[in-house]
């Protein structure tokens, strides 16, 4: 699950506004440039990509509004993947696209595709701070 909090750029001009009706007005142009930048195969991530509703973390200052990505694969999807082995058995198998089922000793690395802050510079909005999730992935023995 892929996680990024913002906080915005401009607080003098939101101040104005207020932050709580700044947060809510633009909540659905931010989650729709994240969706824009999405990678697309079945739809599904784009589906399952939400905001969160505004809140203020305790200890902080500044206002959090977190957007989250909840596919199981759209953390491998963000930011990449190094070589993948088989643990428990000789060969990894998969199903490809075509139907046609695959062996293989090993998997190639997949390079990082970072929509979340290429949504966020296509708004212009350069005060993002963005919080990874990491994942253990290591086998139980």
């Amino acid at each position: 699950m892929a996680t990024v909090e913002f906080i915005p750029a401009a607080p003098k001009i939101i101040g104005e506004l207020g932050r709580d009706n700044w947060a809510l007005q633009h909540q659905p142009t931010v989650l729709a440039a994240i969706r824009r930048e999405q990678p697309v195969d079945t739809g599904n991530m784009r589906f399952q990509t939400t905001a969160v509703y505004p809140a203020r973390p305790y200890g902080t200052n500044g206002w959090v509004i977190r957007f989250v990505a909840r596919t199981h694969y759209s953390l491998i999807n963000h930011e990449g993947r190094g070589w993948v082995y088989p643990i428990r058995a000789k060969a990894l198998r998969w199903v490809s696209k075509s139907g046609a089922v695959v062996f293989a000793k090993r998997s190639r690395p997949v390079a990082a595709n970072r929509w979340f802050p290429r949504a966020f510079r296509s708004l212009g909005l350069n005060n993002v701070q963005e919080y990874r999730v990491t994942v253990n992935n290591t086998p139980r023995r």
